[in-house]
């Protein structure tokens, strides 16, 4: 979890909310069934523990239709956001939807269009696609630029020659929980576009 902890630390957006959610001391338990999740007990207000998987990245689909993927390193943002979203009982993913795609444009990662995606298996939990290439940030903070990503095609392979050795496998899609939006939004406030409303 460090190097998903110190990749997110590299957008100040997510190393404030990280900060913040520090204070709220959440467990977070490690997962290997490819969903991520954080629970709650909506009749007694309580918070229940964060589930992560380390290898779940997700292929999404961008807001000019292409295919990308985004991190588990993202995805473990995603959960956290929910521990401190304000209206968290409401059982909405407007908070978390519009900090993610904050963080995600800060990182260079894809910006998903809905709430959908497909789970992609990879070994090392900060690994995405970019500007049409994989990317992972490696144990020394540095960044590994592997092979070409096909976006325009349902899913690219990952290539096999970054350091992590990372791998793709074509795992159970994700359902999309029923969800494919989040609240009408306007613009990012000169910082592009973002689906679920203004960002944080």
């Amino acid at each position: 979890m460090d190097l998903s902890l110190a990749y997110l630390q590299k957008s100040p957006t997510a190393a404030a909310l990280l900060q913040q959610a520090a204070a709220a001391n959440p467990q977070i338990n490690f997962v290997t069934d490819g969903i991520d999740s954080t629970s709650y007990n909506r009749l007694t207000n309580q918070q229940g523990p964060v589930s992560w998987d380390r290898t779940a990245a997700q292929a999404v689909k961008q807001l000019d239709g292409k295919v990308g993927v985004q991190s588990a390193a993202l995805g473990l943002f995603h959960e956290i956001l929910h521990v401190i979203d304000p209206n968290k009982f409401a059982g909405t993913e407007d908070f978390a939807l519009q900090g993610e795609a904050k963080v995600a444009q800060e990182l260079g990662e894809p910006i998903r269009f809905d709430y959908t995606g497909l789970l992609i298996r990879e070994q090392n939990p900060t690994e995405h696609t970019a500007g049409g290439k994989w990317v992972e940030m490696e144990s020394d903070g540095r960044l590994s630029v592997g092979g070409s990503f096909d976006g325009t095609v349902p899913f690219g392979g990952a290539p096999t020659g970054l350091a992590g050795g990372s791998s793709i496998s074509y795992g159970p899609g994700y359902p999309g929980y029923g969800y494919s939006g989040g609240s009408s939004g306007g613009g990012g406030g000169g910082g592009g576009y973002y689906p679920y409303g203004d960002p944080l």
